[in-house]
């Protein structure tokens, strides 16, 4: 189990990181993201629960959006820097809560990617660069909640059984609050930083019943 949680206020930032802190923290990423370059400013990761300090002291301004991520990690406690969120590939980036079965990680390893590489999420990340968003998206068996930024955009999307709130002011959390509402499922948004809102991009259609392996 993880969490995900953005906002333009360190402040809403911090208490969204505090009503999250339940759904992990074997380890944390904290991402300062400027919406004027469409660039990371600022890419924090590391192991145990997440320091409200760091928020403090981050840059900010009306340029600057807050992501962060606190892992629970289900596929084994794998002390790996290079398995703390976000997955990256090139400029790319996925944050990613859910659980992908073990039939398609096999699946996306060898015989889509052919890689040796182990971990859901980068999978993920690496079948959307390879494939397409949606491509990907209509064929994942699992569940998932994402944040992708695919270096011209930032997307939030989630299957029938992934979990991801947002409120008015694109405040995001992968634990409900005050004033949110859970994002409709099988939809892919453009987050629209200048105005607050979530644009509909796309529809795609995910697996259902997850959690059987």
């Amino acid at each position: 189990m993880c969490s995900i949680v953005g906002s333009f206020s360190k402040n809403k930032f911090k208490e969204l990181i505090g009503i999250n802190q339940h759904r992990g923290s074997f380890s944390y990423s904290f991402l300062v993201w400027n919406i004027d370059t469409m660039q990371i400013d600022t890419l924090i990761q590391s192991f145990g629960e997440f320091p409200l300090n760091i928020v403090d002291s981050a840059h900010s301004g009306d340029n600057i959006f807050y992501l962060g991520h606190t892992q629970a990690p289900t596929g084994g406690l794998v002390k790996d820097t290079n398995r703390i969120h976000p997955a990256r590939v090139n400029k790319s980036f996925l944050f990613h809560n859910g659980i992908i079965k073990q039939k398609d990680i096999t699946r996306l390893k060898d015989e889509s990617l052919k890689t040796s590489e182990n971990w859901d999420s980068l999978l993920m990340l690496m079948e959307i660069q390879s494939k397409g968003l949606n491509n990907t998206l209509n064929t994942i068996d699992g569940s998932f909640a994402c944040i992708y930024n695919d270096n011209i955009s930032v997307k939030l999307f989630r299957s029938a059984a992934g979990i991801l709130f947002v409120d008015q002011d694109l405040n995001i959390s992968s634990t409900k609050f005050n004033n949110s509402i859970r994002i409709d499922k099988d939809k892919v948004f453009n987050l629209n930083f200048k105005d607050k809102t979530l644009d509909t991009d796309s529809d795609f259609k995910s697996k259902s019943a997850p959690y059987f392996y």
